[in-house]
């Protein structure tokens, strides 16, 4: 599925209507801030929240970005990832 940005609001969908995940972010310096998670009600538990984590962290790495969150679970995921990495 392609990656899609409407104003710093990534998603996976068709349209910002009818997504099936959205991240909200800000970009600071360099910095991509993942500030808000969403999953539409007909594909939570399927992987989307990671899939577009993902995205935007190959987005963030071809444009020379750091990728951190303020977000719940997109700041949980980038802990698991910091931990795994130091094992």
């Amino acid at each position: 599925m392609e990656l899609k940005n409407d104003k710093g609001i990534y998603y996976f969908g068709d349209s910002m209507e009818t997504y099936v995940v959205k991240m909200e972010t800000t970009l600071t310096e360099s910095i991509l801030t993942i500030t808000h998670t969403e999953v539409s009600e007909n594909h939570k538990g399927q992987g989307w929240g990671r899939k577009l984590l993902d995205a935007l962290e190959t987005l963030a790495t071809e444009n020379g970005w750091d990728v951190t969150a303020t977000c719940t679970y997109a700041k949980g995921q980038l802990e698991k990832e910091k931990e795994a990495s130091k094992k």
